[in-house]
């Protein structure tokens, strides 16, 4: 099922694609990486294997367009950067001092999805019993920052970081900027506020020890270190526990 996701309080649509298991289980998975909502497909259009397995076990999938992906980009004036304000002077606070960052704004995104599926009845069906979110890509600390803000309304999120930070941006254009993103500990303290609560994580190397010592305190930490080509596998199956 096709459609968007309106936000009222603050005019915004999210295109969605929605895949319904036969026998529902209760649990949702939002599947998120930098191809928006055909981040559910391979390039033949066939649903990717993991995606499927998902299904099969029972467990509704919700694919979408953050902000500047997908459907957005139809649109001219974006480009899947930060939009700066219209002034000959390159001057990163003319753009930042007043208006969100594109990190930020997707982060929103993901938290309108939470929120709805926590709070809203999905068709004939009610409210999920689990709300699980996958971020890949680019996406990945865009979830874990979401996740940071949005607690236990995401029963379990999936993020693979790719070892990103954000001291390494040089671009003030760069869609992952995000103003003070290096100086709270960058991606390691993203990490870090997510616990106590269940947490899948690829990409990170000891140099997250704030992390491992958040999560010491109480709450589930699982850190993926098998081969790439069954990193989203094994999150899927994380998933679906």
């Amino acid at each position: 099922m096709t459609g968007y996701l309106n936000n009222k309080t603050h005019g915004e649509s999210l295109p969605v694609i929605w895949l319904y298991p036969k026998d529902w289980k209760g649990k949702v998975v939002v599947w998120l990486d930098d191809a928006g909502k055909n981040s559910l497909y391979n390039a033949d259009k066939t649903l990717k294997a993991e995606v499927m397995e998902l299904v099969k076990a029972g467990t509704a999938v919700m694919g979408a367009d953050l902000f500047a992906q997908g459907d957005f980009l139809k649109d001219k004036k974006l480009s899947g950067q930060n939009r700066t304000v219209a002034n000959p002077r390159e001057f990163a606070g003319y753009t930042y001092g007043y208006n969100h960052p594109l990190f930020a704004q997707r982060a929103h995104d993901v938290m309108t999805m939470a929120k709805f599926l926590k709070t809203a009845k999905i068709g004939s069906h009610p409210q999920p019993s689990s709300v699980g979110v996958a971020g890949f890509g680019s996406v990945g600390p865009v979830v874990l920052a979401a996740r940071a803000l949005a607690g236990d309304a995401i029963d379990r999120a999936v993020v693979d970081t790719q070892g990103f930070r954000f001291g390494k941006i040089l671009d003030y254009k760069d869609a992952m900027f995000l103003p003070g993103g290096s100086k709270y500990l960058d991606v390691p303290g993203l990490l870090a506020l997510n616990a106590p609560h269940a947490l899948w994580v690829a990409g990170e190397t000891a140099e997250s020890e704030v992390a491992s010592n958040a999560y010491s305190k109480g709450g589930n930490m699982a850190i993926f270190k098998g081969e790439a080509s069954s990193k989203t596998a094994d999150a899927a199956r994380w998933l679906a526990k």
